[in-house]
């Protein structure tokens, strides 16, 4: 049976009101899940996201492994969000995280098992059409930085589609760039010409246009950049509703 309740986010401008439906977590079938998000505290006091997938879980405890250069570090016990995530809709709770175990590029979160969770829409982020500029860095396996010039089509607090527009090295236009040959991406995005944000980022769609499109969403999100980007995005939906 599911609880249904209204919920409000205060932290939103716009205090957009969403449906929420509790239900058992047991009732959430493991091989519906495609990927889980946690957000928690690192090493250096940062609130950060990591795209994890699940591992096992029972009715103690459920294992997320991350996967990565980076080793994932923090004090444990706290308490984390986690988003599960299927392909028709995200589930959030708040549990503890006990215990990180790294071992080699695998990052395992051992975390409480939670008894309910709240199931909300897919998408966790407003999305909107806009241009702002944007420089996509990649690392080759000589660590080799290259740069291109690109502008957004749209954009949300949890990733970005661009077209390119040239190569910063040479100046020329460039199009279907193979980002997969690279080992780390950048995308540093320009909210103001003053106020820039970067993130990690994968490549997740590939759009061959006219001019080529490329989707990227964000990897290892640092939660105030995230909020920046969220603010930015939620400011310009109200200036343009605004403006009708």
């Amino acid at each position: 049976m599911f609880n249904a309740t209204h919920e409000v986010c205060y932290n939103c401008p716009c205090l957009l009101y969403w449906y929420v439906q509790k239900m058992k977590f047991t009732q959430l079938k493991s091989s519906n899940i495609e990927y889980v998000k946690i957000i928690y505290i690192d090493e250096f006091n940062e609130k950060l996201e990591i795209k994890t997938s699940l591992v096992s879980t029972n009715l103690k405890e459920t294992i997320l492994r991350y996967t990565g250069d980076e080793k994932i570090l923090g004090t444990c016990p706290q308490y984390v969000l986690v988003k599960f995530v299927t392909s028709e809709a995200m589930y959030v709770v708040s549990t503890q995280l006990v215990e990180i175990v790294n071992h080699g590029k695998n990052s395992d979160m051992y975390i409480v098992t939670p008894k309910e969770v709240e199931r909300r829409q897919k998408r966790e982020h407003y999305r909107i059409p806009i241009e702002v500029a944007v420089v996509i860095t990649c690392f080759n396996d000589d660590d080799e930085e290259i740069k291109y010039l690109s502008k957004t089509i749209d954009l949300s607090a949890g990733g970005a589609k661009v077209t390119l527009l040239k190569s910063i090295e040479n100046g020329k236009r460039v199009e279907n760039i193979d980002f997969a040959k690279y080992k780390l991406i950048k995308t540093t995005i320009y909210l103001t010409p003053k106020i820039p944000v970067t993130f990690d980022a994968e490549l997740v769609r590939y759009e061959r246009r006219e001019n080529s499109v490329y989707a990227f969403e964000y990897k290892n999100r640092n939660m105030s950049l995230v909020d920046a980007v969220e603010r930015f995005v939620l400011k310009e939906q109200l200036a343009r509703k605004n403006q009708k």
